[in-house]
């Protein structure tokens, strides 16, 4: 489930680096316990939307530094969150539930402790042989990782704890981690890995449950640190996918004076049932010596296939987010198998079992008008090796904010609402939740790949399905004398951009069918009066371009003046009214106006005598030229205004 902590550190002085060893062992047949598997495998969901809808109005859940999130089968939404005490200020996990589709919460328990801070470290929500919401918790004084359940049934009730590990001398969170084997098993096990220091660095240690969270197995080391004090282990990531544990977490120092920081991953067999015997050798993903700070951040495993992701950061700096896949559960990582995710920060990733694809959430960070602006949304995962394809980035965060953003969010799929998300992320300490089934706001919002920076000023854009696939793409000229056109998702399309010389475009472009082939054309007018049309593909058209021989900014646009063609480009050009064939030829109209005209004309049956006029506005005045009788009428004048469109 996802997973969403803390990290820092205290200064050691004491340093002594050594090399782990790695390296990958054979995969092994599926183990033989007894235990009855779920058939599990992708099933057909209903049809949901998962379209940019922005789900509702950002609902604020109250002040928390960092926040966890898990949604039961029947929709029940359960958060826990980091806050402080407003009497004590000791720092508490306050558990909240949403029944209601997430538009209000309850609070349902608080776990805190005199004195001492009581800091979430996982939030599961589990249903099988039992249904229960489970949390592991770190109490800072005097050290100690606390696990912590309910059954679902009787969760605003009792809840039972019980320590599963001594954390000495760690001043700040362990950052453990839990996952669950329950897509699989009924009887499911627990498990969970967590850091804690010792004399020679801090190490990863490991723990299982086989009786519900009951009771905790003897802890013993997966990742095990003797370089120093100045050295660690730390943001422990587990998963269980397809009857294999996955494990991996960040190697640094404290100092962060000496090495890069590096990435380890771990996998188990067989439940883990024979201990560290049945953990495979330490594999370094990405090393101390390559010039980057790589740190991980997200691991999750498919139950239905090998499929396993995680997410890292290639530097610290930058923060970055990055997918790698392993197809094989995890026996090999090719290299090539990464792409960015389009998120910064710490992003957060869980599995949506019903589509068999991940979900991966975090913020967006763009620039408009010289402000950096941030959002938070998700996008879809899709492995199939050797490939891993994104689906686009959804924003449900009402509108992008230039505060500085938090790290910290929590991502999950509902079941009862065919496993649409629900996001939760902090903004200066406020979390607010959202979800795709909640209602849509009726305000805009960008789009993914908008807003588009472009190097040179730009025309008014056309929108106009110019490909025939169902999405409209954005057309614009430019001042440098392209003219441009984007998909629908904010990319350029291919056979665009197009020069149409120095001179720059001013108008809007102009789209429409010229000749009746029901395919689309683009018109566009330059600022020393030549004319183009292009087709889709963005190659000329045969006959154009068309040089007025006024040298003044021409204005088109496209309207049916009659036959022999369906449509005419009808321009002005500065004091003079043109109408063009298809084809580029003169129809041979040609006006005159008394004053330069600087807006398009417009087209259209003004008195219902099914000829077609032209409306041409000039300074103050507007006209209407009568194609029939060629006779140009005032049709009003507007003193002191200045008239633009």
């Amino acid at each position: 489930m996802p997973k969403s902590n803390v990290y820092s550190r205290a200064v050691a002085a004491l340093f002594l680096m050594v090399v782990l060893l790695s390296g990958v062992s054979a995969f092994a047949e599926p183990p033989s316990s007894g235990r009855q598997r779920i058939q599990a495998s992708p099933q057909v969901l209903p049809a949901v939307r998962r379209a940019a809808t922005g789900g509702g109005s950002d609902l604020f859940t109250g002040m928390a530094r960092d926040v966890f999130m898990d949604i039961a089968s029947n929709g029940d939404i359960f958060l826990a969150q980091e806050q402080r005490n407003a009497l004590t200020l000791d720092i508490e996990t306050v558990v909240l539930r949403s029944q209601d589709g997430g538009e209000s919460f309850q609070e349902i328990q608080v776990f805190s402790k005199a004195f001492s801070s009581v800091l979430p470290n996982a939030l599961d929500v589990v249903e099988g042989d039992q249904d229960r919401v489970y949390l592991a918790l770190y109490e800072e004084f005097p050290g100690t990782l606390v696990f912590a359940y309910s059954d679902l049934s009787t969760v605003t009730g009792t809840w039972s704890t019980t320590s599963v590990a001594s954390i000495p001398g760690l001043p700040n969170n362990p950052e453990a981690d839990l996952c669950t084997d329950a897509l699989e098993y009924p009887d499911y096990y627990l498990y969970m890995a967590w850091a804690s220091p010792d004399a020679d660095g801090d190490d990863i240690w490991f723990s299982r449950s086989l009786d519900f969270g009951a009771t905790w197995s003897s802890p013993y080391k997966i990742g095990d640190n003797v370089a120093g004090a100045n050295t660690l282990h730390f943001r422990p990531r587990i998963a269980f996918g397809n009857d294999t544990l996955h494990a991996g977490w960040t190697y640094g120092e404290r100092n962060q004076d000496t090495f890069d920081d590096a990435v380890f991953y771990r996998r188990a067999l067989n439940y883990a049932d024979a201990g560290l015997g049945d953990w495979d050798p330490v594999v370094t993903m990405y090393p101390t010596n390559d010039g980057l700070d790589q740190r991980l951040y997200e691991l999750e495993a498919s139950s239905v296939t090998g499929d396993v992701l995680l997410i890292y950061a290639p530097t610290a700096a930058q923060r970055v987010q990055t997918a790698r896949a392993s197809f094989d559960s995890g026996s090999t990582w090719p290299a090539g198998n990464e792409m960015p995710v389009g998120f910064l920060e710490r992003c957060t990733l869980t599995y949506r079992p019903g589509s068999a694809e991940f979900v991966v959430s975090g913020r967006r960070k763009f620039l408009v008008s010289s402000f950096f602006r941030n959002e938070f949304g998700y996008r879809t995962i899709q492995l199939a090796a050797p490939n891993i394809t994104f689906g686009s980035i959804e924003i449900l965060e009402d509108a992008p904010s230039t505060s500085p953003a938090s790290e910290r969010s929590a991502l999950a799929v509902d079941p009862s609402h065919g496993e649409q998300v629900a996001l939760l992320w902090i903004r200066d300490e406020n979390p607010f939740f959202d979800a795709e089934w909640r209602t849509p706001l009726l305000f805009p919002r960008p789009e993914q790949g908008f807003p588009f920076m472009i190097d040179s000023p730009g025309s008014s854009p056309a929108i106009a399905d110019i490909d025939s696939d169902g999405d409209g793409e954005v057309i614009f000229g430019a001042l440098d004398g392209t003219i441009r056109v984007l998909e629908h998702d904010g990319t350029i399309r291919a056979g665009w951009p197009q020069p149409t010389g120095s001179a720059g475009h001013r108008a809007a472009v102009a789209v429409g069918d010229l000749n009746g082939d029901a395919s689309l054309e683009i018109v566009a007018a330059t600022a020393d009066g030549r004319v183009w049309s292009f087709g889709p593909d963005g190659q000329p058209n045969l006959g154009w371009p068309v040089d007025l021989g006024t040298g003044a900014a021409a204005y088109p646009c496209i309207g049916a003046i009659g036959a022999p063609y369906t449509r005419h480009v009808v321009v002005v050009s500065g004091n003079r009214l043109f109408a063009l064939s298809y084809r580029g030829e003169d129809r041979g109209f040609a006006w005159t106006f008394s004053g330069i005209i600087t807006q398009p004309p417009a087209v259209g049956d003004l008195d219902g005598d099914q000829v077609a006029e032209i409306v041409v506005v000039q300074g103050e005045d507007i006209f209407s030229v009568n194609l029939a009788s060629a006779v140009i009428t005032p049709i009003r004048t507007l003193s002191g205004k200045t008239i633009s469109g």
